[in-house]
């Protein structure tokens, strides 16, 4: 049974579904002038149409005194469901699907731990592994991306990125690697 809450700032007018839907509330009722006449006008309850992003992430807009806002519904989804006792700013989607919007998929997480999510089950095409070998310890160190390299070494964001372009196997006094991925 989906199960259906009040989304915060607009309770009695719009709900969300534990499932990833939202819907107008039945019976809502609204006034306004119109030409000098006021208009009343009874709502049915319905679902709103949920856009898709570039992303894959849903979308809706959601109007309150004449003003429209979108709203990330994965985020609706997750005020309403899970309660943020920690304050975290993101949403993760647990199957790493953006479209699946199910409260039991989704969790209240950090910026970090968002990013370590999609470097760790490889949704994130985009990143390229590095290992640093430091070659008088033989110390290694794995990095899930060109750019979290950089960070360790002090560097620029472009830094590991044009070293590997040019054909380096050094950096910084290390032995660089890339790893090759499917």
């Amino acid at each position: 049974m989906e199960n259906w809450k009040d989304i915060e700032n607009y309770e009695g007018i719009y709900q969300v579904s534990d499932k990833g839907q939202v819907r107008t509330i039945p019976g809502k009722t609204t006034v306004r002038m119109f030409n000098g006449r006021e208009i009343v006008r009874h709502w049915k309850g319905r679902t709103l149409k949920q856009k898709t992003d570039k992303g894959g992430y849903k979308r809706v807009t959601l109007w309150k005194s004449r003003a429209g806002k979108q709203f990330l519904v994965h985020r609706l989804v997750c005020a309403a469901f899970h309660a943020n006792y920690e304050n975290l700013p993101d949403v993760n989607h647990i199957d790493g699907n953006p479209s699946n919007n199910n409260a039991d998929n989704l969790e209240w997480i950090t910026p970090r731990g968002n990013l370590m999510h999609a470097y760790e089950h490889k949704l994130n095409k985009a990143a390229v592994p590095v290992v640093l070998r430091d070659p008088s310890t033989g110390k290694i160190e794995y990095f899930y991306s060109r750019s979290e390299a950089c960070r360790f070494l002090d560097r620029c964001p472009e830094y590991i990125g044009d070293a590997i372009n040019r054909g380096d196997t050094e950096v910084d006094g290390y032995e660089l690697f890339t790893v090759l991925t499917k």
